[in-house]
């Protein structure tokens, strides 16, 4: 099957053979949602006629520029409120059997990102022959992830989670056309780094997205990250005052520059209220579209019976304090004060003295910021999900060579390797592209393509978390070990789940 014209539900689509593999880009999922769909849920599209080229990425999501867009690898060139679009990437012969599915949902503390960025691109999965793999674009920021529907006393609708509303239209062109690419729809594997992890974590307990993906996998993501519906309009509150008075009273049609500079201001160093987070704008509590927390839906068992593949990285803050140069130079005295945003006094102590084997300050913040982050709150989903539905889990611990390898495995180090994308322009020093990193990444990426193909990882000796407690480490030596209670784990199990959703 060499076919470039495919028909989709919308119309025909033209794609071209490229890296080895198929693919067709940039095609709509869902209405442009612009003008009178800014802030709604998607709508269908209209279609088209006549094959449409789909030989280009499609726009990013508006948003604002911070340091960590610029520390990002290449690929955010474009970026506009027409974005909802996916990208497929299919074997050049697909055979007569469908193949599974993997929809890649994009990180970025749900305000930064795009499928398009280089090292997401999906050529190297699809080229094994065993997968179709698909990427989507969805609404950040202000766009997808505030809610206004209380604070204009409903002039404006959104709720605050059109962006997750955004992935559940996504993941239904999926069902709905993905056998037209040589895909199974009853085999879609969901799978998504940070703030895409967070996403499917959501996804996971939503009534919305139920039965549209058959396993996930999530990395480095936390089970506590919504809003309530007072901190919401809190951050809501604070994006109007950031915009110009003039916008502020034509909201539907204020320009997208007076919309990303507000942007720009909440999440800067002009946020008035420090407690509102690094990601003030992200999925909402609201009863309905996102009924609870997905941790509070997973222990009440509301989350999909599905196999589930969890993970993150042994020094994922090390990724922030790249972006926070301050961390590295924290006495004892700062960061008390740095803990003191977060945490009562007797809670800090309990902390400095769990991590007092640590004597660096700001290696001692990393280590506490990543474990409450996302180290601490995948154990807990984990131990939840794991008597009830297959579960494994993993700890990636190769270092990447910034700072003569002190960066370690941060955040973000492994998803290049997952997807074989180690000469992805803009690397930079997180993740090298060398002998050792691509045997790393040949084996990671058989594991992933046997869980989307089986629900359960390649490797013989990576059993089911309920049959043996432990994680799998990625690593020169990859292997598995035993998991044990310790002093800190046993903290922040007793820690309420306020103090995860401030991170």
């Amino acid at each position: 099957m060499t076919t470039l014209t495919v028909e989709t539900q919308y119309g025909s689509v033209e794609g071209l053979a490229a890296n080895g593999c198929r693919q067709w880009l940039g095609i709509p999922y869902a209405a442009p949602p612009i003008d009178k769909l800014r802030w709604h849920a998607p709508q269908p599209h209209a279609g088209w006629t006549g094959p449409r080229s789909a030989q280009a990425f499609g726009s990013a999501s508006i948003q604002h520029r911070s340091h960590m867009t610029d520390e990002l690898p290449a690929g955010l060139d474009s970026c506009n409120e027409d974005c909802l679009t996916v990208n497929v990437f299919a074997p050049l012969e697909t055979g007569n059997a469908p193949l599974p599915v993997m929809v890649w949902i994009h990180g970025g503390g749900f305000s930064i990102g795009a499928s398009s960025q280089s090292m997401y691109h999906g050529a190297q999965l699809a080229q094994s022959g065993r997968v179709i793999v698909v990427s989507i674009n969805y609404r950040l920021g202000v766009l997808g992830f505030l809610r206004l529907a209380d604070v204009t006393h409903g002039q404006i609708p959104a709720t605050g989670n059109e962006g997750l509303l955004d992935q559940v239209a996504a993941l239904q062109w999926v069902r709905d056309n993905i056998h037209a690419f040589g895909g199974d729809p009853t085999r879609v594997t969901a799978f998504g780094e940070s703030a895409g992890a967070m996403s499917i974590a959501s996804l996971c307990t939503m009534p919305a997205a139920s039965g549209l993906f058959q396993r996930a996998i999530i990395q480095s993501g936390s089970m506590h990250a919504a809003h309530d519906l007072a901190t919401a309009n809190r951050v809501a509150e604070q994006f109007l005052l950031a915009l110009p008075q003039s916008a502020r009273n034509t909201l539907a049609t204020a320009t997208v520059r007076e919309l990303r500079d507000a942007a720009q201001t909440l999440h800067g160093r002009l946020m008035i209220d420090e407690r509102l987070s690094i990601m003030p704008t992200r999925p909402v509590v609201d009863g309905q579209t996102l009924p609870d927390l997905p941790i509070h839906r997973m222990r009440d068992g509301y989350a999909m019976p599905i196999p589930v593949l969890f993970g993150f990285n042994r020094d994922e803050w090390q990724y922030f304090a790249l972006l926070d140069r301050g961390i590295r130079k924290l006495d004892d005295a700062a960061l008390e004060a740095r803990l003191s945003i977060h945490y009562e006094r007797k809670q800090i102590a309990t902390l400095q003295s769990l991590y007092g084997d640590i004597y660096d300050p700001g290696q001692r913040y990393c280590a506490i910021a990543g474990d409450v982050a996302y180290i601490m709150t995948t154990l807990q989903a984990v131990e939840i999900l794991a008597p009830r539905q297959p579960v494994y889990l993993y700890q990636f611990d190769h270092p990447g060579p910034g700072l003569g390898g002190a960066i370690g495995a941060c955040h973000l180090s492994e998803v290049p390797v997952e997807f074989c994308t180690l000469d992805a322009p803009g690397s930079g020093m997180r993740f090298g592209n060398g002998p050792t990193e691509k045997t790393l990444a040949s084996h990671m990426q058989a594991q992933w393509l046997a869980f989307a193909e089986t629900g359960r990882p390649a490797s013989a000796d990576w059993p089911d978390y309920a049959q043996r407690p432990g994680r799998y480490h990625f690593s020169t030596d990859s292997q598995w070990s035993a998991d044990t209670s310790n002093a800190r784990r046993d903290f922040w199990a007793g820690v309420s789940a306020s103090v995860y959703r401030r991170v």
